[in-house]
């Protein structure tokens, strides 16, 4: 007579561990954009989705010559959000003439770079601004910031790595 009751106990215990699981995968993939910056300006050149894990930064803080990135669902709810360091900016070192160790500062027209997003079905567009001022948490953003483009992703299209 307890058996009748313990089959649909284990049925329902099943399909509970079958969608947090599915939840699981969704949580453990991270979605890598392939972008090129040239001019100033901002372009998606491919995406891939990958398995994985990424961290929240607990702060977002802004840095000048950094470039700040929101990520927004379809919704135009903001997912994400993160800084990097300027791939165009690129400090030179090299030993001069009388072998003291100089550095230089050297701005590329053109760099490849990726960024990493956690992945979630409903991201949707992701914004790029280039912080020219200051050091400031995010949500105080500096007054001089300067947008190098947004791009769109579209994840039915999954991996669309060239």
């Amino acid at each position: 007579m307890k058996m009748p009751f313990i089959l649909p106990v284990i049925f329902i215990f099943i399909i509970i561990c079958s969608l947090n699981k599915a939840q699981d995968l969704q949580a453990d993939q991270i979605i890598f954009l392939n972008l090129k910056l040239m001019k100033g300006q901002i372009c998606l050149e491919s995406f891939k989705i990958v398995e994985g894990k990424l961290k929240r930064p607990k702060k977002v803080r802004l840095i000048k010559d950094h470039i700040y990135y929101k990520v927004f669902t379809k919704t135009g709810k903001k997912h994400y959000e993160a800084v990097i360091v300027d791939p165009s900016n690129i400090n030179y070192e090299y030993e001069d003439d009388q072998g003291q160790l100089r550095s230089k500062k050297v701005v590329l027209d053109s760099v490849n770079f990726s960024v990493r997003l956690p992945y979630d079905e409903s991201v949707h567009r992701v914004e790029f601004f280039k912080i020219t001022d200051g050091i400031q948490e995010a949500q105080q953003l500096p007054q001089r910031i300067q947008s190098i483009g947004s791009v769109i992703i579209n994840l039915m299209e999954k991996n669309n790595g060239k």
